[in-house]
C-alpha cells in the first residue's frame, strides 16, 4: 500500500508505503530538499560519497541537500517506511546552528514512546489522506511538523568512521580515494596497487560491500560532479568533462547522456529554467 501527498508549490512530499522493494539504480542528490526516512520494519543500506550506513527497524535518517547517495541494490529486505521531502528553507536555518546535526546523513534511533507517536501520526496521515476533508493539507503539514519535531530533538548517531569489518574499512578508504581523485586517471590496477591489494579481489570486495562495481561507482561520482558543475559554474562542457576525468568530449557527452538521459548542454539549459 502507498499513500502520497505532494505539494508542488512548496516541494513538500509525504509518503507512507508498506512492503516496498524500491531500488535506486544510480547515485543522485537533491539541491533543494531534505529527505527524511523513518524505517518501521525491514532494513536499508545507504552509500554516500564518503560512507556506508546500515539502517534497521525503528530508525530514522535525514539526508542533506546536495549529499550524493544511493541505496545499495539487492542488499535490503522489503521494508515499510514514512518518507518526506522537506524544502531546504524549512530546515537549513535550524540545522545550521548545530554542526553535529548538519551532516550529509543525520541518523537517530527514536525511543519506543516516540516511535509509537510517529506510528499514530502515520495512521492520522492515512485517515487524512483518504478523507480529504476541507483544509486537509494543513492537517498534513501539522502531522509532518510533529514528526520533524521528534527527529530534531535527538543527537546525531551518524559517526563517519564507524567500521563494520575489515572489508568495509578497506572499501571506505577506496571510496575516499576515488572521491578525491575522480578527475584523474583511475585504472583499477593503479587503485589496487595504491591499497596493496589484488585487483580481482578488490573488485569482488567492492561489489559485495556496495552492491555495484567499482567502475560504475567511478562513473557515478564523475557524472554527479559534472552535473553539479553544469548547474553551478560557467565552465564550458569540454572543460567540465576534463575536470571530471574525461579526456574526450565525445566520450563525456555519450556517458553523461546514458546517465542523465540528456546531453550535458541540454541538462544545463533545463536547470537554468527550473
Amino acid at each position: 500500500m502507498e499513500y502520497t501527498y505532494i505539494n508542488k508549490n512548496t516541494l513538500f512530499r509525504m509518503k507512507y508505503k508498506t512492503d516496498s522493494n524500491f531500488k535506486m539504480e544510480t547515485s543522485h542528490f537533491h539541491n533543494n530538499i531534505y529527505e527524511l526516512f523513518i524505517i518501521l520494519d525491514g532494513t536499508r543500506k545507504l552509500i554516500t560519497k564518503d560512507c556506508l550506513f546500515e539502517f534497521g527497524p525503528q530508525s530514522a535518517f535525514l539526508i542533506k541537500p546536495g549529499a550524493q547517495h544511493r541505496f545499495i541494490e539487492g542488499e535490503f529486505s522489503k521494508f515499510s517506511s514514512l518518507y518526506m521531502e522537506i524544502p531546504k528553507q524549512w530546515l537549513s536555518p535550524h540545522l545550521a546552528q548545530y554542526p553535529a546535526k548538519n551532516t550529509d546523513v543525520y541518523l537517530i534511533t527514536p525511543s519506543k514512546e516516540d516511535m509509537n507517536i510517529i506510528k499514530d501520526t502515520i495512521s492520522d496521515f492515512v485517515d487524512c489522506y483518504k478523507t480529504e476533508a476541507e483544509g486537509y493539507e494543513y492537517e498534513i503539514y501539522s502531522l509532518a511538523l510533529k514528526v520533524m519535531s521528534i527527529v530534531l530533538r535527538y543527537d546525531n548517531e551518524a559517526v563517519y568512521d564507524v567500521k563494520k569489518d575489515r572489508n568495509y574499512d578497506r572499501v571506505y578508504h577506496i571510496i575516499e580515494y576515488i572521491n578525491e581523485n575522480y578527475d584523474k586517471e583511475l585504472k583499477l590496477s593503479l587503485i589496487a596497487d595504491k591499497f596493496y591489494i589484488n585487483e580481482h579481489y578488490m573488485c569482488h570486495m567492492f561489489k559485495k560491500c556496495t552492491g555495484r562495481s567499482i567502475g560504475s561507482y567511478i562513473t557515478e561520482i564523475r557524472l554527479a560532479n559534472a552535473a553539479d558543475m553544469l548547474e553551478h559554474t560557467t565552465y564550458d562542457v569540454k572543460t567540465i568533462g576534463k575536470k571530471c576525468g574525461y579526456k574526450s568530449l565525445s566520450h563525456f557527452n555519450h556517458t553523461f547522456k546514458s546517465y542523465a538521459n540528456t546531453t550535458p548542454l541540454k541538462y544545463r539549459k533545463q536547470r537554468q529554467f527550473d
